[in-house]
């Protein structure tokens, strides 16, 4: 299934309904919303609050990029969960976030490239 091209509010019934198996009513228990709440988002009327969406990705250890932005999968792994705690500690934009991510997934000759070409110095590799 190709996430990236479903809405946010897509993904956030798909998640709802086929991949944790929850009523709207459950859901709305989590979320401290009422039922017509959870219809609303799922409707596309109301957007997903990004306050809402990190009690999902939280109580359901979802990934927060694959609910907002279709990447990834849909589970965090302990990675995943690892940068959102970084991001929520620092109150990364969604932009530093994905910076974050990229860097981490650099190899070592790939982050020597990046500082010198940033910052104008590599780092040597210690063995």
């Amino acid at each position: 299934m190709k996430y990236q091209s479903m809405t946010t509010n897509e993904r956030f019934k798909h998640l709802r309904k086929d991949v944790l198996d929850k009523t709207q009513l459950e859901f709305a228990k989590v979320l401290d919303m009422s039922h017509a709440g959870i219809s609303k988002i799922e409707s596309g009327n109301t957007a997903l609050t990004e306050k809402n969406a990190k009690i999902i990705c939280k109580e359901y250890d979802v990934n927060y990029v694959w609910l907002m932005y279709g990447e990834g999968e849909i589970f965090s792994t302990a990675k995943q969960a690892l940068i959102d705690r970084l991001a929520d500690e620092y109150k990364l934009s969604e932009q530093k976030r994905k910076l974050v991510e990229r860097i981490l997934a650099l190899s070592d000759e790939e982050i020597n490239m990046f500082t010198m070409s940033i910052f104008g110095f590599e780092f040597i590799k210690k063995d």
